[in-house]
């Protein structure tokens, strides 16, 4: 995929790749201060044992330049007005080669964990050029039918930016 060879990825693959992303993420944040960190040394400790943390949601998509990337952001939804129902969460974007991947984790109040909830994004062409390799649903193949590029109709920003909902941009 770094080389823009297409392929099918199975399950045990696709986790594989979730963990990777998930512990680039959490090295990414490593250049921030220990306590202003999302992921917990729990969290940590959990990946060595193959565990992505709950509510993580990861993607895959296709850059048509070569390069590296990396961003990481705060991101929080509110469950309504109340400042302690809100669900916190940390998303994080890469580009390595020709392959771009992005992982959304969430942490939600303790009255909220059973609770399942829609998360909004931009609008955007997203099932046309992510797939979702976590929650795995089964074999994919990569790449994607639209493609991630610096510029044009389908900007690399624009996937960066994604779930900055609410946000000026």
């Amino acid at each position: 995929m770094v080389h823009d060879i297409s392929v099918t990825l199975d399950v045990e693959t696709q986790s594989a790749i979730s963990r990777w992303i998930t512990k680039t993420a959490m090295v990414l944040e490593a250049a921030i201060p220990v306590e202003k960190r999302f992921y917990s040394r729990d969290d940590c400790r959990q990946l060595r044992l193959g565990i992505i943390p709950e509510r993580s949601m990861i993607w895959l998509g296709r850059m048509s330049e070569v390069g590296v990337f990396a961003a990481g952001t705060r991101v929080w939804l509110n469950i309504d007005k109340d400042t302690d129902k809100r669900a916190d969460g940390v998303v994080a974007t890469f580009s390595v080669g020709n392959l771009a991947s992005q992982i959304l984790t969430f942490r939600f109040p303790e009255h909220y964990n059973a609770t399942t909830m829609q998360v909004q994004c931009f609008d955007g062409p997203w099932e046309e050029s992510l797939i979702t390799i976590h929650p795995t649903n089964g074999p994919v193949t990569w790449p994607p039918g639209l493609t991630f590029s610096l510029k044009g109709k389908l900007p690399f920003t624009r996937l960066r930016d994604r779930w900055k909902v609410g946000r000026a941009l």
